[in-house]
């Protein structure tokens, strides 16, 4: 775990070179690790929703259909979740977060994403083990994986069991646009 942490670190300290701060709380909000994924408690009654808060989140059109430009983070780290949520979020992408599979698959159905940014290893549900349940859930939504692995034969496995696209931490927050923007195009 301790390669996946100094992964991580590089990840914070390169995105926060790049412009991103540091992690963000709504006005008047603490953060809840226990309580889920992108839950916090506070006075913005629209960020306290277990797995809907997002960090400085825009409102889309009442007209936007479900899965349009709705990206889902699925990771157990929550200053990287802060910053792919920053980074997505400034680029005009709608953002949900759950800290593992389960989680994952609940938003899957729940709202249809077009895009699952995922993570591997996860307690309750890995990301490797939920990658054919998102398949089947998700079909067209495009699964990118963001891991601090670097090895080829999990990539592999990984593609095999339906990833789009394979990243490792820490992660060039331009080529992970890149890779999202991938997933709103016309096939």
């Amino acid at each position: 775990m301790s390669g996946e942490r100094a992964a991580l670190d590089r990840t914070l300290a390169n995105a926060r070179g790049a412009g991103v701060g540091a992690a963000r709380l709504p006005p008047g909000g603490e953060a809840s690790t226990d309580a889920g994924a992108g839950t916090f408690r506070g006075e913005d009654p629209e960020r306290s929703a277990p797995g809907r808060w997002t960090a400085g989140a825009r409102a889309a059109p009442e007209t936007e259909p479900p899965g349009d430009r709705l990206v889902l983070v699925v990771d157990d780290e929550p200053d990287l979740l802060q910053i792919v949520c920053d980074r997505l979020e400034s680029a005009g992408y709608r953002v949900q977060t759950a800290r593992d599979g389960v989680e994952a698959l609940e938003r899957i159905r729940e709202d249809g994403p077009g895009c699952v940014i995922l993570d591997l290893k996860m307690p309750r549900l890995g990301g490797f083990d939920a990658l054919p349940e998102i398949r089947r859930a998700a079909p067209a939504a495009r699964v990118i994986v963001l891991t601090g692995s670097p090895n080829r034969p999990l990539r592999e496995a990984c593609q095999a069991r339906g990833a789009d696209e394979f990243m490792l931490k820490p992660f060039d927050p331009g080529e992970l646009l890149r890779l999202t923007a991938q997933a709103f195009e016309p096939r």
